[in-house]
């Protein structure tokens, strides 16, 4: 199957940043688009930002080392891009060759380095690719073994995790002679790879991610916008100002109505909103205020029921609308 295992792979979509802002990356991950994120062990040892950048004419993601980082050797993470990828879109790749290629622009020469580990962890496969400081297109042959992915049994769960740049020169680098080669245990990088985070304003810049079956190298074919999207939501779902839903009260003080999703989740999503304050409830022409609670009820992965308490009369109809940008749908098991 030729298709593009990567959810954004031209980095296009994301419903949670502004496009064209500066992030720094937090200590855990954080998803400057959806499904492709980056992340800092350490605030301490350096410092990195995230942004937007224009790249022959594609969106790609820049993560620039805006302080050295000293110290990689206890185990800090700089600079990797990372892509947690969905078992049952991957299970089918075991036992064959894979390629994983992408658009890469650096401001460095050396060794940029690529590793792919085992969803769950345990196995790790560790390479090098030579850059030039300028736009390269990276292009690698990955041989799956027999079990790098694991039975479609467990469908939803990770099945192959992705890192780009990443920099160790602790516990989490190999010997660059066991390269290219599956190995037991996690390895982010080889000590070959080029630590290139430890010179300030460095910055390694990604776009059309393309993991497919095979060992021929092909053009890369961006997706619609439209496709991308369906794609991201069915993981996350932002819900911006708008009616949420129309319901019934079935009890004083206690309604029901349902939000229909705009695709259909990979499995029965959990709901947040940010503040009571963000919803109006409307009823028999009038704004209910004092809105006291906002539960999630039974849900599917295409709608999710929401319980609401205000002051409300029993048997009658209410509407329920969201303000300007406040809540969102979040999957329980975000990849």
């Amino acid at each position: 199957n030729p298709r593009n295992r990567v959810v954004n792979p031209s980095m296009a979509i994301s419903q949670e940043n502004g496009f064209g802002t500066q992030v720094v990356p937090t200590t855990g991950n954080f998803y400057l688009t959806d499904q492709i994120n980056t992340s800092i062990a350490s605030s301490s040892n350096g410092a990195l930002q995230s942004s937007y950048q224009a790249l022959e004419g594609e969106r790609a993601i820049r993560i620039t080392a805006t302080t050295a980082t000293t110290d990689l050797s206890a185990n800090i993470i700089a600079g990797k891009l990372q892509l947690n990828l969905e078992k049952s879109n991957m299970h089918q790749l075991d036992g064959g060759n894979v390629v994983i290629a992408f658009k890469c622009r650096t401001n460095w020469a050396g060794k940029l380095s690529l590793s792919l580990q085992r969803g769950g962890g345990g196995r790790t496969y560790v390479t090098d690719v030579d850059v030039v400081a300028g736009i390269n297109q990276v292009f690698k042959v990955i041989p799956f073994e027999s079990d790098t992915v694991g039975s479609q049994a467990a469908e939803n769960g990770r099945g192959l995790e992705v890192f780009i740049g990443y920099n160790n020169e602790g516990a989490q680098q190999q010997s660059a002679a066991n390269n290219d080669a599956w190995q037991t245990g996690f390895f982010g990088c080889s000590d070959a790879s080029t630590q290139w985070t430890k010179t300030i304003n460095n910055y390694v810049e990604i776009t059309n991610v393309d993991l497919y079956a095979g060992n021929v190298p092909r053009e890369f074919q961006p997706n619609s916008y439209a496709y991308d999207r369906a794609e991201c939501q069915s993981y996350f779902y932002r819900q911006y100002g708008n009616t949420l839903g129309v319901g019934t009260v079935f009890t004083t003080n206690v309604g029901f109505f349902v939000i229909t999703l705009p695709v259909t989740m990979r499995v029965a999503p959990a709901t947040s909103i940010s503040s009571l304050g963000a919803i109006t409830v409307f009823q028999n022409g009038s704004a209910i205020g004092g809105l006291s609670s906002f539960t999630q009820g039974s849900n599917s992965p295409s709608s999710v029921g929401i319980q609401i308490s205000a002051t409300l009369t029993a048997a009658q109809p209410f509407l329920a609308r969201l303000g300007l940008v406040t809540d969102y749908i979040d999957h329980n098991a975000r990849l």
